[in-house]
């Protein structure tokens, strides 16, 4: 028998009216009766029984026949009713399970979310044998595919005589990867779905789990998927027409493309030089770490590939992680030559751990200048740590003591930068101030002026301990008028 004749809302209202016409006995108030005698005697011929019983009209409310079924639905929960039918014909049980759950056009996830609950808390028992074997089957796979429209994979979106509409609504596969992970991978341990699947609107899987920001549905995807698909796009919508792959895409974030690469490490068989470009190892760079950069180095991409944009390694890229320090020195130590503006660009990235590493391995007096520069105009902690170490830590041969291009020593230029940068700032916090603001706001507003100041004196402070001369007077005025107490305070200090 079809089941799509079955009109099935949920289990909670189906299986009452199932079951009622065929165990109801004399008493109406019990629609479930003497289940053991008839059991026995239930035949396949009873199908039409239970559909006969579906055409038929509504009995009125006040029908004794009504009346106890509907005592039936509102005294049993869905793990009742399912504990209920495990005596009836497997095919029965089977047909229930599978109706249940394309009791609406795509799908329910009422029933699927009862079926997985079930499953979840039940011990062992027939209704959950038969619940994994429909869902395992290839008959609900392919009718999954039929009714909800999927495309198996990227190689079928080609293939499918089909036009991808982006506003289609979702099926329920995909409406759980945002809503209900739970049951998606319910679906996809069963088999029910494949991994590599493409909805109605032109998204996969993949990048519908992406857009959720569902870090464990991705990496159970990226587990389950062939290896093979992540090699091709991941849409076919307009907007992707550059058709990047599943691969390509994780390079921009270090935690899709460790779930990729721990699909791919031990098939070593697979090539990559051909789908990681430049762009990709430029991505990779930004948070590739030593032991991964030797593993793509095994597997034929090399992350000090030159720059497209530049023709140089990307040394600037290595700046952009947390500790750059291992893979700084895993360039250098391969006989890579370090970029003329490496310290400046570490000093306005603020990145610590960079500026001390590129500071003991260059001697680029121009380099060291232009950082301390750099770091001087910024306003950022970290910054003032940064100024620190170089003003302490000059590249070999180089002399503070002349005059530059404009006329003053570089400590007075430091200080017109240090100081102007922060009344400029100061300015800005004391204009968001005057307008409304929570108290909220006004004690984080005060507290990022308070600090602002405070980074501003600790430069200052450091280049005090040069004793050297310096003339402050003209930016001396213009902290006072700007309210830095502790700027002036810190200027009056110096010789000059």
């Amino acid at each position: 028998m079809p089941m799509d004749c079955f009109p099935i809302i949920s289990l909670r209202s189906l299986l009452p009216k199932w079951v009622g016409p065929l165990f109801f006995q004399d008493n109406p108030s019990s629609v479930w009766g003497d289940q053991e005698n008839l059991y026995s005697s239930f035949q396949t011929s009873s199908f039409q029984k239970i559909i006969n019983f579906w055409q038929m009209p509504e009995p009125l409310t006040n029908t004794a026949v009504h009346k106890g079924i509907e005592d039936a639905e509102s005294s049993l929960g869905p793990d009742d009713i399912l504990r209920r039918i495990e005596k009836l014909p497997t095919k029965l049980i089977d047909s229930i399970i599978e109706a249940s759950v394309f009791s609406e056009p795509l799908g329910s996830h009422d029933s699927l979310h009862n079926l997985q609950a079930f499953c979840q808390q039940q011990e062992d028992c027939i209704v959950k044998s038969r619940i994994h074997t429909v869902l395992r089957s290839p008959s609900i796979r392919k009718r999954i595919e039929t009714n909800w429209e999927l495309c198996p994979d990227f190689d079928h979106t080609k293939t499918c005589r089909r036009t991808f509409d982006k506003t289609a609504p979702h099926d329920l596969a995909s409406r759980t990867i945002v809503n209900c992970p739970q049951c998606f991978t319910f679906l996809l341990d069963h088999q029910t779905i494949r991994p590599s699947s493409f909805c109605r609107d032109g998204q996969s899987f993949y990048l519908i789990a992406v857009k959720s920001d569902n870090h464990d549905v991705i990496k159970r995807i990226v587990s389950a998927i062939e290896p093979q698909d992540l090699f091709k796009s991941f849409s076919v919508n307009e907007e992707n027409s550059g058709r990047k792959s599943i691969l390509q895409f994780t390079t921009r974030d270090a935690q899709l493309f460790q779930g990729c690469w721990e699909r791919l490490l031990p098939m070593p068989e697979i090539r990559l030089s051909s789908t990681l470009g430049s762009t990709e190892i430029m991505n990779l760079c930004k948070f590739a770490g030593k032991d991964l950069a030797n593993q793509l180095l095994h597997r034929g991409v090399d992350l000090r590939i030159p720059n497209p944009n530049n023709g140089l390694p990307n040394w600037h890229q290595l700046l952009h992680q947390q500790n750059p320090e291992p893979m700084l020195h895993w360039f250098w130590s391969r006989g890579t030559e370090l970029p003329g503006d490496l310290l400046t660009y570490a000093a306005r990235r603020n990145c610590v751990a960079g500026a001390v590493w590129i500071s003991n391995h260059t001697e680029s007096h121009d380099d060291w200048r232009q950082a301390v520069s750099a770091a001087a105009d910024k306003v950022e902690r970290e910054s003032a740590e940064i100024f620190d170490f170089l003003i302490q830590h000059p590249p070999p041969g180089y002399r503070r003591d002349g005059t530059g291009r404009t006329g003053r020593t570089l400590s007075e230029d430091l200080l017109i930068t240090i100081v102007g940068r922060a009344c400029s700032k100061s300015r800005i916090y004391d204009l968001l101030l005057s307008g409304e603001c929570s108290n909220s706001d006004i004690q984080r507003l005060q507290s990022d002026k308070a600090w602002l100041e405070e980074v501003a004196v600790q430069k200052i402070q450091t280049i005090q301990g040069l004793n050297e001369t310096a003339g402050v007077v003209g930016i001396k005025v213009q902290a006072r008028e700007a309210g830095l107490k502790l700027v002036t305070e810190a200027l009056e200090t110096f010789k000059g």
